[in-house]
């Protein structure tokens, strides 16, 4: 199956994520275009494949007592890497067992198995198995012999957004880090605690304490969200990421949404009006504003005030908008009478841009 076509299959959905699986099919892609690095990984794993030997690279291969991730064999070297992708997962229950059964029954002169986990794992003394670690594998992909692919370099680049590259040892950068993390925490609460209530004016849902928001640190963010009848929408503080710059963002992700105006998005195509980002695509809006900018000695407001109501009018206008199209917080399919009014009175005028977008009045 073609790459694409594969990592279409783990697409991201409102109710599941997977990242793991995209990571896997990312990895088979590099690895079919890469023998080099094939090859680093079976000499890792301890099974020769000597150089020129023809392969192939498969994932979610089932067997009878399990399915690996991702499959690398060659019948002409009679060799079988299997390898078992992790995240933030840990093994299944009795899954490297399993592979080494299916290693075992295999007509393979040379069977292994490799665990590429993000996390540290304790040796299970199994015969066959040999550990990887994901900061270990950017290694070997940074020191590919040139030249390498387009996709080599874009997958690199992707394991160091996701923070992939990392060794995991704490260095003196880190302990100063940490004596931050709870003064930098509290100084973001103090913005996003006295603006929460407008966020969730038309959203609802629960409050989020410091506590939840802080989970979302790991994904290089830290701040509010509701996921509403397919629209993700979350607020705070990014820009945590490799070569990110800090700022402050409302954003409003459209799980099964078009990139072009239909009738079925009406309401991403007022909000990417109201919050002035025409540029961006319909399923992925985000209004952003520096905190450099907040901080600048030229600031007309002390910086916590103007935070405050930067997020505010970020607000007032997504609740704006949420009012005029009562479908996106009730699940129903037709924008209500504010916006179609809004809609007749734009169609009267110069502007019929988006005359087209809305079903017609009714008689």
């Amino acid at each position: 199956m073609n790459l694409f076509e594969r990592l279409y299959c783990y697409r991201e959905k409102a109710a599941k994520n997977e990242r793991e699986n995209y990571l896997t099919e990312l990895l088979a892609g590099v690895l079919e275009r890469c023998p080099a690095l094939c090859h680093s990984l079976c000499e890792h794993a301890g099974v020769p494949m000597p150089v020129g030997t023809p392969f192939r690279v498969r994932t979610q291969v089932s067997y009878p007592t399990g399915r690996p991730d991702l499959v690398l064999d060659s019948e002409a070297a009679g060799l079988l890497l299997l390898i078992e992708c992790k995240l933030e997962a840990g093994e299944g229950v009795g899954q490297l067992q399993s592979y080494q059964q299916i290693a075992q029954d295999s007509q393979a002169k040379h069977a292994a198995i490799l665990f590429l986990t993000k996390y540290y794992e304790p040796d299970r003394q199994l015969p066959g198995l040999g550990y990887l670690r994901w900061h270990e594998l950017f290694r070997f992909v940074q020191q590919l012999p040139p030249p390498v692919s387009e996709i080599v370099t874009l997958f690199i680049d992707y394991l160091t957004h996701h923070h992939l590259h990392h060794t995991m040892s704490f260095t003196a950068a880190d302990l100063l880090a940490l004596e931050q993390i709870a003064v930098t925490t509290a100084k973001m609460d103090e913005v996003l605690y006295n603006v929460e209530w407008l966020f969730r004016q038309q959203l609802g849902g629960a409050n989020q304490n410091t506590k939840t928001r802080s989970a979302r640190l790991a994904e290089g963010w830290y701040g509010y969200w509701r996921d509403l009848h397919g629209v993700l929408y979350t607020a705070g503080f990014g820009g945590h990421g490799p070569g990110e710059q800090p700022h402050c963002f409302v954003a409003a992700k459209s799980w099964e949404g078009l990139t072009e105006p239909t009738n079925a998005n009406v309401f991403q195509q007022a909000l990417r009006q109201a919050w002035g980002v025409s540029h961006q695509s319909l399923d992925q809006l985000v209004v952003t504003h520096s905190l450099t900018k907040f901080l600048a000695p030229e600031a007309e407001k002390a910086p916590l005030e103007a935070m405050r109501n930067w997020f505010k009018e970020q607000f007032t206008i997504l609740n704006d908008t949420l009012a005029k199209h009562p479908q996106m917080l009730h699940g129903s399919t037709e924008p209500g009478p504010a916006a179609i009014a809004e809609q007749a009175e734009l169609s009267e005028g110069p502007n019929l841009t988006t005359a087209s977008i809305l079903p017609a009045l009714p008689a």
